[in-house]
């Protein structure tokens, strides 16, 4: 996956600068090697990007969007606020989210400075490692995540819910399907 994840890195463009994640779909149809990747860009208000993986069939989709003001300004309160059938999953650091950008190439400046938003392709690969092996995985982010604020997870019954200060950042679902 961390393959994959450079290579999106890789044909980033300048001014996608400030752009968020709303949108991540996978499709796995066998394991691959990770090996050379062709890549497809649209842009517009709306930003797709499609890498597929040669020789496996493998897709990755991004979706990117310009948030409004008042997008990037909902931040949870440190405190732990929770339901109780949520459980702990993480909290990433400023230098977390630093480390995890300079490795993969990202250079979007919302993932630097001192209160950076976790980048959603490391959110994404993160669970990935996580759950069941399916063919078709989908991430929505709804609000971002932000540096040394818990995340909990909710488990739904094809997927998980991340929670941060009581605020719902991201959803991912995943499914066998025939491809």
């Amino acid at each position: 996956m961390r393959k994959t994840i450079c290579e999106i890195c890789r044909i980033w463009d300048p001014e996608w600068d400030g752009m968020v994640i709303a949108e991540i779909t996978y499709r796995q149809k066998k394991k691959g090697q990770e090996e050379k990747w062709t890549s497809r860009v649209r842009g517009g208000k709306l930003v797709r990007i499609e890498c597929t993986e040669q020789g496996s069939g493998n897709i990755f989709r991004l979706i990117l969007v310009r948030p409004s003001a008042q997008e990037i300004e909902i931040r949870p309160r440190k405190e732990e606020i929770r339901n109780a059938d949520w459980v702990l999953w993480k909290s990433f650091s400023k230098d977390d989210i630093h480390v995890y950008s300079a490795a993969v190439g990202d250079h979007n400046s919302i993932h630097q400075g001192g209160r950076p938003m976790a980048d959603g392709l490391c959110l994404f690969e993160e669970l990935w490692k996580t759950v069941p092996d399916r063919t078709v995985y989908r991430m929505r982010f709804c609000c971002p995540v932000w540096a040394d604020v818990p995340v909990y997870l909710e488990r739904t019954e094809c997927g998980v819910r991340g929670f941060s200060g009581n605020i719902l950042c991201f959803e991912m679902n995943w499914e066998n399907a025939v491809l």
